[in-house]
């Protein structure tokens, strides 16, 4: 009686111990799924730091737009097609 009790007790406390592992391993919030998640953060940070760059080169050619009349005139002649008295000014397609 006392060891089939003992060794009831056992098998339920292996079963638990599996049960609890499967769920961390494998659950909703489990090892599995922060693993995914910390992945996607490290992606999502690399993202972040080239769009920072991004924005900073955008801000210092806008800054040099505002500043610089060379770069208001490369604007002027190749995007709105401008030139000046006898320029000749050739379209390539």
């Amino acid at each position: 009686m006392v060891l089939t009790k003992r060794f009831l007790l056992r098998i339920f406390f292996g079963f638990e111990v599996l049960i609890f592992l499967l769920v961390y391993l494998f659950g909703a919030q489990g090892l599995h799924i922060m693993m995914k998640l910390r992945k996607e953060n490290m992606q999502l940070g690399l993202e972040r730091t080239e769009l920072q760059k991004e924005v900073k080169q955008l801000e210092t050619q806008v800054l040099a737009w505002q500043q610089d009349p060379f770069y208001k005139e490369k604007a002027a002649r190749e995007t709105l097609h401008m030139a000046r008295k006898n320029d000749q000014v050739y379209l390539i397609g």
